[in-house]
């Protein structure tokens, strides 16, 4: 019997550069928008985050929207970036 959860290989597809680029990302692929109660479940779920982080010795410094991270990542100067503070 063949393993059919044996993960697919880009050269087994036989796939040259460009159609391998129009392929779906796994993102895609799962896309679809969540109903009420899996929101509800996946925001019941991050409550726990922090205290999971905090186990891991990961402290949260601050939070902030995704549009100020992105904005803050753009005026970021990678070389002056350093893990520690």
């Amino acid at each position: 019997m063949e393993d059919k959860s044996k993960p697919i290989k880009f050269e087994d597809l036989g796939l040259s550069m460009r159609d391998r680029l129009k392929l779906p990302s796994r993102r895609e692929l799962s896309s679809r928008p969540w109903s009420d109660d899996q929101m509800r479940a996946f925001i019941e779920r991050q409550k726990h985050v922090p205290s999971i982080l905090a186990e891991m010795g990961i402290r949260i410094v601050r939070t902030v929207s995704y549009s100020q991270l992105k904005e803050e990542w753009v005026q970021t100067d990678i070389g002056s970036v350093s893990l520690e503070e």
